[in-house]
């Protein structure tokens, strides 16, 4: 039985593959997204356990929107900080005994947006050019074809390539379309 917390990528793709022979629309409850998701709840748990409330929420998000099942660490992590004040020792969701707050002061909210949005664009510009052209290289000119129509650099769209790619636990030499390909040595 498929187990999104334990399945490797090309596992859930084999999965997703059935979904779809089945005619079923796997949308965000599919293999591929959950397993991405419960490997990001998983890679988590130390800034959780560390005390990161933020990424508690994250999370939790995950779970829900996925429809898995929360590990029981993770269960326990966000009760314990929810009652913080529900039983009044925390005053506020922000309280580091609830959830603490989400930026430190002085966070450029503006800059953090942009570049979570460029780093998403940049991430399923690079998936879509890799699976019309799978020969495709990953290397620095590529960054700047991609870069160039968003606005960034090379530079910039490989660091955000690469922090998205790493965020979503996709790796593209694990996937079968774009096995063998790496990174071009400089």
């Amino acid at each position: 039985m498929f187990d999104p917390w334990t399945a490797t990528i090309q596992e859930a793709m084999a999965e997703q593959e059935r979904f779809a022979k089945a005619g079923v629309d796997p949308s965000p409850l599919g293999p591929i997204a959950q397993t991405v998701a419960a490997h990001e709840v998983l890679s988590a748990k130390d800034r959780i356990d560390s005390g990161d409330g933020f990424a508690l929420l994250g999370a939790i998000r995950n779970v829900v929107s996925h429809g898995l099942v929360a590990p029981d660490w993770l269960a326990y992590a966000f009760n314990r900080r929810y009652y913080a004040v529900t039983m009044f020792r925390a005053g506020s969701w922000d309280d580091p005994l609830a959830f603490g707050r989400p930026f430190p002061k002085g966070t450029n909210l503006a800059a953090r947006r942009k570049a979570k949005i460029g780093r998403i664009k940049v991430f399923n510009a690079v998936r879509e050019r890799l699976a019309k052209q799978p020969d495709t290289p990953i290397d620095k000119s590529l960054f700047e074809e991609i870069g160039r129509p968003l606005g960034f650099g090379a530079t910039l769209t490989e660091t955000f390539y690469y922090l998205e790619l790493k965020m979503s636990g996709l790796n593209p030499a694990n996937n079968r379309k774009t096995a063998g390909l790496r990174k071009k040595p400089k």
